[in-house]
């Protein structure tokens, strides 16, 4: 596919972004965030960091899961990686970054609009997708990628957050006690289908960032 996204040698290329150096003294951040081409230079107000749960392997072989593993963490353009060929290219997809586009209203233009987007992780860690059994985050895991997450947002400076998936906020209150962060706990504020959209706010500068968990 041809694509602003493809190098001279058809290889995917995703282009460093103006953060990339301070994003890399992160302590325990695994995978960059994707940063669209166009984040840097959007009006304030505009900018969105989007947040999933976490990475997994496919390896079935309990022998070869520790190897893939292991590639993957040591790869810190995975995530990148996985937005451009997923997200932006579609050229495979999971059930999670599919429905996400759906929740999205199917943008049609999906370079222009992942080129105005940031997506990370909330785990640091990845999972193993076993038949029958996948493995699931612990709280360490979230604990951890909320103390990520306070520095990656200090970086990024988002107008807004939206975590796709709801677990990581039984944990952000505890977190931001336990770190002395200011913030706005965890609200409910509306059902939607079967879940409620959660809603929270943490001190980033002289403003308090918005924070939306949805399921």
């Amino acid at each position: 596919m041809t694509s602003e996204y493809t190098n001279s040698d058809s290889r995917y290329f995703v282009p460093p972004s103006p953060y990339d150096e301070a994003l890399a003294k992160i302590p325990g951040l695994t995978w960059l965030p994707w940063v669209g081409k166009n984040y840097a230079n959007l009006p304030q107000g505009r900018r969105v960091l989007i947040v999933a749960e976490s990475h997994y392997t496919n390896e079935q072989d309990p022998a070869k899961a520790p190897l893939s593993i292991t590639d993957t963490e040591q790869n810190p353009a995975y995530t990148r990686a996985v937005v451009l060929e997923s997200l932006v290219l579609e050229e495979w997809s999971a059930r999670t970054l599919s429905t996400m586009h759906q929740l999205f209203y199917s943008p049609s233009d999906r370079p222009g609009f992942w080129g105005d987007l940031c997506f990370c992780n909330i785990v640091q860690r990845l999972m193993w997708y076993r038949e029958g059994n996948p493995e699931r985050p612990s709280w360490e895991d979230f604990w951890k990628g909320w103390e990520v997450f306070l520095e990656v947002v200090e970086v990024l400076q988002p107008d807004h957050v939206l975590f796709i998936g709801v677990e990581a906020a039984n944990h952000f209150n505890n977190v931001m006690i336990h770190l002395k962060k200011d913030h706005t706990p965890v609200e409910f504020p509306e059902k939607i289908g079967s879940a409620y959209a959660l809603t929270a706010r943490v001190a980033l500068g002289d403003r308090r960032l918005p924070i939306h968990f949805i399921k």
